[in-house]
């Protein structure tokens, strides 16, 4: 992810690394921790995370606005992992000046890749990473079957229980 994404993608790999080195916490612990340890921004605002703005930093889908946030997570995040394993796996994983040099690479790098030539253009459903299920109010069709796995079982036994209401008239 990091090489395709430039210094976002590489801040997103390196906090899913930390993540996962401090054992993958519930994002809710995450979000309590940190309301808990007390801590002011910049502007002398109690320091508070939402889950989802977590979820973002892990998945690579936002970088942090303000590093005060940011290492008020990365401090529990640290000392988690360094519980379960002393020594980092990456150099500088442990380092807070470190992760705000990261920081403020991807945080001046571009938000996304150059939008293509041609606007009209649709990414190709066997691109992964351009696979969203959701479609917003689009309908879906045949062509959407990618997207749709795992209930071959759960359908064939609603269509037989339906068969079987229809044909003793009750449910």
């Amino acid at each position: 992810m990091g090489m395709a994404l430039g210094q976002r993608g590489t801040f997103a790999d390196r906090f899913a690394l930390l993540y996962a080195e401090a054992g993958n916490p519930p994002l809710k612990r995450v979000t309590v921790a940190v309301a808990s340890a007390g801590r002011v921004d910049e502007r002398g605002r109690a320091v508070r995370v939402s889950a989802q703005r977590v979820s973002d930093w892990r998945r690579g889908r936002n970088v942090p606005a303000r590093f005060a946030v940011l290492a008020t997570v990365l401090e529990m995040l640290i000392g988690h992992a360094r519980k379960r394993q002393p020594q980092p796996v990456v150099a500088g994983l442990y380092d807070l000046e470190a992760w705000r040099a990261l920081w403020k690479e991807a945080l001046a790098s571009p938000a996304a890749a150059p939008e293509p030539e041609n606007v009209d253009e649709q990414p190709s459903a066997e691109d992964d990473s351009a696979l969203c299920p959701y479609q917003g109010l689009a309908a879906y069709g045949e062509a959407d079957a990618a997207r749709f796995f795992g209930r071959e079982r759960a359908t064939r036994a609603l269509v037989a229980r339906l068969g079987q209401a229809l044909i003793t008239g009750g449910s």
